[in-house]
This record gives C-alpha cells, structure tokens and sequence, in this order.
C-alpha cells in the first residue's frame, strides 16, 4: 500500500512552487513580483487556518490522540511544519530583496508614505478618498462598532 502524503506538508510543497516562479528570471519581473504576492497571500491563509488548527490538536491532552496521515503526531507535524515555513520564509525574502534590486535597475522604486514629501501625501491622500474610496465597500463585522471612514483613512495614514 502507498503512503499517503500529509495535506499540510503538500500544501506547502505547493506554494513553494509558487515562490520558485517568483525566483525564475525567466519569468518578466512584474510577474516575479506578482508571484511573491501569491505566494505570501497562500502562507497567511495557512498559517491561519492550517497552523491553527495543528497548534490547537498539538495542546490537546488526551492519550489516544490519533496520528495524521503519513503518520505524524499533531506535534511532530508542527514542528515540520514550521521548519518548512521557515525555509520558505528564508527564500521568501532574498527573492523579495534580489527582485526590488533589479527593479531599481529598471529605475523603479518601492516607497512608503514617510518617503513623500508632503505635497504628494496630499496628492496621494486625495487621490485615495476621491478615487480609490468611492469604489470600497466597507465591512462591518459587529453592529456595534461605529466607524468614521475618513477619520479611519486619516488616521491609517498618518
């Protein structure tokens, strides 16, 4: 019979695949970055939903706690697990750092707000709530909290 492979460290194997388009210079750069976005989107949704759950089964105290498939505890699985989060997170960031470096070469510039002046924190703060604002669709997730967009958005930004 043919072992099965665990789903958490398939999962991972998966999104590793990801990260190496991200570290192909075959693939255009704004591609690569893209790539990285992916790759980084999948990690949080797994660290929430995956890591959580293994954390959770690994506290529990019961003696007959069944193994997973490919035979791990919930234990020994987390531990593997993080060991794999990481080394992905490793190579994570030399991709990120090696792609913003030949981006430079093509004079394009990642900055953040403190990097602007503040004519264009103005520019980008109106650009924000005439343009960008009108197209959202805040969430409320509890009736009982009260938001102010623009007081949030000001807020947010400085």
């Amino acid at each position: 019979m043919k072992e099965m492979l665990n789903r958490e460290l398939s999962w991972l194997q998966f999104n590793n695949r990801v990260l190496q388009e991200a570290q192909d210079k075959n693939v255009p750069l704004i591609q690569r970055l893209r790539f990285l976005g992916i790759f980084s989107n999948n990690q949080d949704e797994f660290i929430k939903v995956r890591v959580a759950d293994l954390i959770r089964y690994s506290e529990l105290k019961m003696n007959n706690l069944p193994t997973v498939s490919g035979g791990y505890t919930y234990s020994d699985l987390l531990h593997l697990v993080n060991q794999q989060l990481q080394k992905s997170h490793e190579i994570f960031c030399q991709t990120y750092d090696e792609i913003i470096s030949e981006m430079k070469n093509h004079q394009i510039f990642v900055v953040n707000e403190t990097m602007l002046s503040a004519s264009q924190q103005d520019f980008c703060l109106n650009y924000f709530l005439s343009v960008i604002s009108v197209r959202l669709v805040p969430l409320m997730l509890r009736k009982s909290v009260k938001y102010h967009f623009y007081l949030m958005i000001k807020f947010i930004w400085l």
